[in-house]
């Protein structure tokens, strides 16, 4: 193949997934701001009219701020290939004779790129959207100081990664796979090590007071024969309202984070049963088949890596200079496109999963009373439109509307 013909294909490709992005937002708002007129059912008594034309309101502001952030990204990607802006960069550090060192140059500065270029769009998030609906805690000094560190520990994380990539891929015949069995200890050292390292920079993880919530958390973990280290309580409070709840590590590191909002905003028995079922994905090995799920596309994905580094018109197409680090822009250019229309396999297989979690609440609680009223409260809490559009749903959400998982509970307890 040429490499205009594949830059046409490429662009072809490209642009066709943007349009469908576009299309499916704007039919998403649509429908729920059609929806927003009359209150379901299961939820007559929990949320207000108003409150489902604020939550309509809400999506369309973040929706907005996604696209136009979506576009630029887009724009400027197109433009670094038709212009050769990727070649250019590179040429910058010609002078480096150390190629893992050139490296880390030419990626720091794109990552660097990349980190300015969202922050107007993420900085109006917060202090504009956010705080318009009440959600926002940040203080401007909170969001720079999180700017920084974030941005510090994105290129301590990254950019030694990439340079053993490229060392493999100059150095070994069989590199794909080496690489591969590298990046996989080093995603579960960093599932370890995420909890107990880098989230303490960001936010403050203290004991569960015991008693009460705790009694019963401990209760529900004899219940199930479930080994837990811990369980921590988050202050999500000091940036913003949200309300979440996760497990996280493998193994003895094991835990259980509460938001403090969370705990504010939910009886006990519904924070149980929320976590009843984040304990579902562990007793489902929801959380193992993912992670091997993502690890055998990793492998596909390195062994297509492994086809780009010999194609030179895939260089030459996408503007860009035939080396090892090049290889990896090739290759975070093309992916996406490829995989953006196997999103829907990937949607259904979490949606699956979340219905399995949500039955293993409703068994081991007993009722699926209280997860529903859990779900329902989250949903009103965090503005979070309950009827999205079904191909919406179908492309990008990876946890079902809540009517549907109320109903999917209900149905299947008869």
């Amino acid at each position: 193949m040429s490499p205009q013909n594949f830059l046409i294909l490429f662009l072809t490709l490209f642009i066709l997934e943007e349009a469908w992005q576009f299309i499916l937002s704007a039919k998403n708002l649509r429908w729920i701001t059609a929806r927003s007129k009359t209150v379901p059912d299961y939820l007559q008594g929990h949320v207000s009219q108003e409150e489902l034309e604020s939550a309509a309101q809400y999506s369309a502001a973040k929706t907005k701020i996604e696209n136009w952030s979506t576009l630029l990204d887009s724009s400027l990607l197109i433009v670094f290939i038709l212009f050769g802006l990727f070649a250019a960069l590179d040429s910058c550090f010609v002078g480096v004779e150390n190629s893992y060192w050139r490296t880390a140059l030419f990626f720091g500065t794109l990552m660097a790129a990349q980190q300015v270029v969202g922050t107007p769009f993420e900085y109006y998030g917060t202090f504009v959207v956010e705080e318009r609906f009440g959600f926002n805690k940040t203080t401007p000094k909170l969001y720079w100081v999180d700017w920084i560190k974030g941005f510090v520990i994105n290129l301590l994380l990254s950019i030694p990664l990439l340079m053993v990539l490229v060392w493999f891929l100059s150095t070994y015949e069989w590199w794909w796979l080496y690489s591969w069995l590298f990046i996989t200890g080093y995603m579960l050292l960093m599932t370890v090590a995420y909890p107990r390292i880098i989230a303490p920079l960001f936010n403050k993880f203290n004991p569960l007071e015991p008693g009460g919530l705790s009694d019963e958390l401990a209760k529900l973990m004899d219940k199930c024969g479930f080994t837990l280290q811990e369980v921590k309580v988050m202050d999500a409070s000091r940036r913003s309202s949200h309300s979440n709840a996760y497990f996280t590590g493998f193994g003895k590191a094991k835990r259980i984070v509460l938001f403090d909002t969370l705990i504010e905003k939910l009886g006990e028995q519904e924070i149980v049963s929320v976590l009843a079922h984040e304990l579902g994905h562990f007793k489902k090995r929801h959380v193992l088949k993912t992670f091997f799920l993502m690890q055998s596309m990793a492998l596909v994905g390195l062994y297509l890596l492994d086809f780009i580094v010999h194609q030179d018109f895939i260089y030459a197409g996408l503007g860009l200079n035939q080396n090892a680090w090049s290889a990896l822009v090739a290759f975070g250019i093309i992916v996406p496109v490829a995989s953006f229309w196997m999103g829907p396999l990937f949607s259904w297989i979490s949606r699956r999963n979340e219905y399995e979690a949500d039955a293993f609440a409703r068994d081991v609680v007993g009722t699926d009373q209280h997860l529903s009223s859990a779900l329902i409260s989250l949903g009103k809490e965090n503005l979070s439109s309950p009827e999205p559009h079904p191909l919406f749903v179908m492309w990008h959400h990876s946890h079902p509307p809540v009517g549907e998982r109320i109903r999917a509970m209900r149905s299947n307890s008869q």
